[in-house]
């Protein structure tokens, strides 16, 4: 009989432990033209666009990215916490939810056009080879 006031605050803690509950949190990277090297708050991503990379933690991310023979662009994406993951909220959607909860942002980067008054790679390589051979 001494055994059963203890069940109830035993039970809440292993009901934690197997809860499902999860979120799986993407942000997925689109380059107009496809195919060009990305890189993400200074990490260098392993394949080129598009890629999906999975994150922790919202915010903003910087993205670089290039193709060969033009210039890079930089990109600041803003990534929102969706309602779900507002505290105390997220204790629920992490941990007490039957389901998983997928979170997807999306950034597309337009490398098709230069912006104004911006170089090719080429054109700025050809101008450090001029700029160096007048140094020596």
């Amino acid at each position: 009989m001494a055994a059963l006031p203890l069940l109830p605050p035993l039970l809440l803690p292993s009901l934690l432990l197997v809860a499902p509950g999860c979120v799986e949190r993407y942000l997925e990277i689109e380059t107009n033209p496809a195919g060009a090297r990305v890189v993400v708050n200074g990490r260098a991503l392993d394949q080129p666009s598009p890629v999906t990379l999975p994150f922790t933690h919202y915010g903003t991310f910087r993205i670089d990215a290039w193709l060969p023979e033009q210039p890079a662009v930089t990109q600041w994406v803003e990534v929102e916490t969706p309602w779900w993951q507002w505290f105390p909220l997220d204790f629920c959607s992490d941990l007490l939810s039957p389901f998983t909860h997928v979170d997807r942002h999306r950034a597309v980067i337009d490398l098709s056009a230069l912006p104004a008054g911006q170089a090719s790679r080429a054109e700025v390589l050809e101008r450090a080879d001029a700029l160096r051979k007048e140094t020596q």
